[in-house]
């Protein structure tokens, strides 16, 4: 028997992923999140994406490059049916690791509105900042969102790992590792 909390999680992500990749609709997605069986949802998304770049035309705005959901992973704007929660599990712990400050950034972060900062604040209040930035950047923990306004540089977490990371923050392996207090 299908358990109806994993079924109402999948269908919450898939209206998600309808909204950023096509720009649908909330109710619209809804209704296409509903009928399409795993391979039309998949078509539909990767298929309309692919024909919109053949014409040269852009990719919608909120197309994420990156999205590492429960059941529907994005890399390199290409969508497939799976989670890789289990890598980025690794990932987390092994930059935790290396990057003493990252377990500070990503408290910081985590209780940020939409889960973002601004750079500067970031760099006011930790040391060695941009070098753990880039350390969290290179295991795709965190993304640099697309802004209209250029002039401020912007961090934030994937909102769709938030749980993973609350998790990995929660281990008894992330408590062990000592944390660099904030200036």
């Amino acid at each position: 028997m299908v358990d109806p909390d994993v079924e109402q999680d999948k269908y919450r992500e898939r209206v998600d992923l309808l909204g950023k990749c096509l720009s649908m609709p909330v109710i619209r997605a809804h209704g296409y999140a509903v009928t399409l069986t795993e391979e039309q949802f998949l078509a539909a998304i990767n298929g309309t994406v692919e024909k919109m770049v053949g014409l040269n035309m852009r990719r919608p705005a909120g197309y994420p490059e990156n999205y590492f959901g429960q059941f529907y992973t994005i890399e390199n704007y290409r969508l497939s049916p799976g989670c890789v929660w289990e890598r980025l599990e690794a990932d987390m712990k092994r930059c935790l690791k290396a990057e003493p400050v990252a377990k500070e950034v990503l408290h910081f972060l985590l209780n940020q509105v939409d889960y973002e900062a601004a750079f500067a604040g970031i760099k006011a209040r930790f040391a060695r900042s941009r070098s753990t930035l880039d350390a969290l950047l290179g295991f795709k923990l965190v993304r640099k969102p697309q802004r209209k306004a250029k002039q401020v540089t912007t961090y934030a977490l994937h909102a769709e790992m938030v749980p993973l990371l609350r998790r990995v923050l929660g281990s008894g392996d992330a408590r062990e590792i000592p944390g660099t207090p904030s200036r």
